[in-house]
């Protein structure tokens, strides 16, 4: 199962541990690329360092998981992008906390919010960064269904 597969306000859990994941290869790759640009004096110093940018990274992909889902449900709004706005808002907020500084969270909401709303729009309408683009039908064929309307 991916972070796509299922309804933004369904399975919170399981979409959490996904984006969870995907934050944690995302930030032992950069990490990675950074410890081959800057040495560190001793092994015990990179691996500190691999190790926090790593779980610093998929900390942040886990608050965007949990305010994308929070929102969806508070909103009812299954498969709005407003939602990963939110989302990518709350990983910014996380992000200008831990660095101490509001510039920094009120700039990292709003890129990572637009980042979030451009990737689920993007998704939605079957943009290809990579690879040639997706016919109709193969977006026809991976939209999600909305989900009905909780009832009260």
């Amino acid at each position: 199962m991916g972070f796509w597969d299922k309804a933004d306000n369904a399975d919170p859990l399981q979409k959490t541990v996904e984006a969870t994941k995907m934050g944690a290869i995302a930030g032992a790759l950069g990490t990675a690329y950074y410890l081959s640009a800057f040495e560190s004096t001793t092994t015990a110093g990179s691996l500190m360092r691999f190790g926090a940018g790593t779980a610093g990274i998929a900390a942040l992909g886990a608050i965007f998981s949990v305010g994308t889902c929070l929102s969806a449900q508070v909103l009812n709004e299954p498969d709005n992008a407003f939602n990963h706005f939110v989302g990518g808002c709350s990983a910014g907020l996380a992000l200008g906390a831990r660095a101490h500084s509001f510039s920094v969270a009120s700039m990292g909401c709003v890129t990572l919010g637009s980042l979030g709303v451009l990737a689920k729009v993007g998704h939605r309408e079957g943009w290809r960064f990579i690879g040639p683009a997706l016919t109709q039908a193969e977006v026809d064929a991976q939209a999600i269904a909305p989900s009905p309307k909780a009832s009260h």
